[in-house]
């Protein structure tokens, strides 16, 4: 594949993902894997993030080993557990086992949840800030987080690991060094059972007055977060059909720039038997 050819398939890529996603669900997995193998890694990320995880599960087997453990250990953990789900017991072991640790127990804790429960979805390696510290420290460990965060909903816990209420970094920005959070948060924290459905959580009252709760263990102890965004998205991933229909994808395509959409058609049936350009750096 020419070097243009293929920085338009990457651009198409990157401003819809989405449709490029659907696209490609279309066809073979031999065709899919060969594409997806000259992708700069940013970019076959992003599509791993978009296809339905049956299809991606499948892509993943398919791909060099290397390449497979480099895209699970960097896409949203979320989306790579949904993958992992549709792994046989064997595979799925075999990959964990070859992950950084920190990925490898953070997949295992949400794959103890069942898919259709608010666990499975949650952002587990969120921040938790304990009650007994200052402002200041506070302040300090936002700074250094590397892990995802809602800024304006911060949970605050006490030496028990349960919530006491939540506290914002504006707060925190305006509050005095020296007071404590357990003084600054806010009262009574907004909490979701781990364990429960999804279809229940999305009627839950929470949601009329926050957009991100708190979720529980058994224990009532804090062990992640739920925004109402990733909930709908959630539910719509584990609606949807294995694969999307032909017609649909087309009228996706239809909307996101003829050009892009056609190129990337005509591109596709071309891989498997076009001759492959030198490799580019992967990004």
């Amino acid at each position: 594949m020419k070097h243009s050819e293929l920085n338009l398939i990457n651009t198409y890529v990157r401003t819809h993902p989405d449709a490029a996603a659907r696209e490609l669900e279309r066809h073979p997995v031999d065709l899919a894997t060969d594409l997806l193998q000259n992708l700069p890694l940013r970019q076959a990320q992003r599509l791993f993030e978009h296809l339905v995880p049956a299809l991606a599960a499948r892509l993943l087997q398919a791909i060099p080993d290397e390449l497979s453990l480099t895209v699970l250990s960097s896409i949203d953990a979320r989306k790579a557990v949904a993958i992992l789900r549709c792994l046989s017991n064997s595979v799925r072991i075999g990959m964990l086992k070859n992950l950084p640790e920190r990925r490898t127990v953070l997949y295992r804790f949400l794959l103890s949840y069942p898919e259709d429960t608010v666990g499975a979805w949650m952002i587990a390696d969120t921040l938790m800030m304990p009650a007994s510290i200052n402002a200041a420290d506070a302040l300090a460990r936002l700074t250094r987080a590397d892990s995802e965060l809602d800024s304006d909903a911060l949970p605050v816990v006490n030496d028990a690991g349960q919530p006491i209420g939540l506290v914002s970094a504006r707060r925190l920005l305006t509050a005095p060094a020296d007071v404590g959070l357990g003084q600054l948060a806010i009262s009574p924290c907004p909490t979701l059972p781990g364990r429960m459905k999804l279809s229940a959580a999305l009627t839950h009252p929470l949601w009329t007055v926050h957009s991100t709760l708190v979720v529980l263990d058994r224990y009532r102890v804090a062990v992640g977060v739920l925004r109402h965004h990733d909930l709908r998205c959630a539910l719509a991933q584990t609606e949807r059909a294995p694969a999307s229909s032909p017609s649909a994808s087309t009228d996706t395509l239809s909307t996101v720039g003829p050009l892009y959409a056609e190129c990337l058609v005509a591109l596709l049936t071309l891989v498997a038997s076009a001759p492959s350009a030198p490799a580019e750096p992967r990004l």
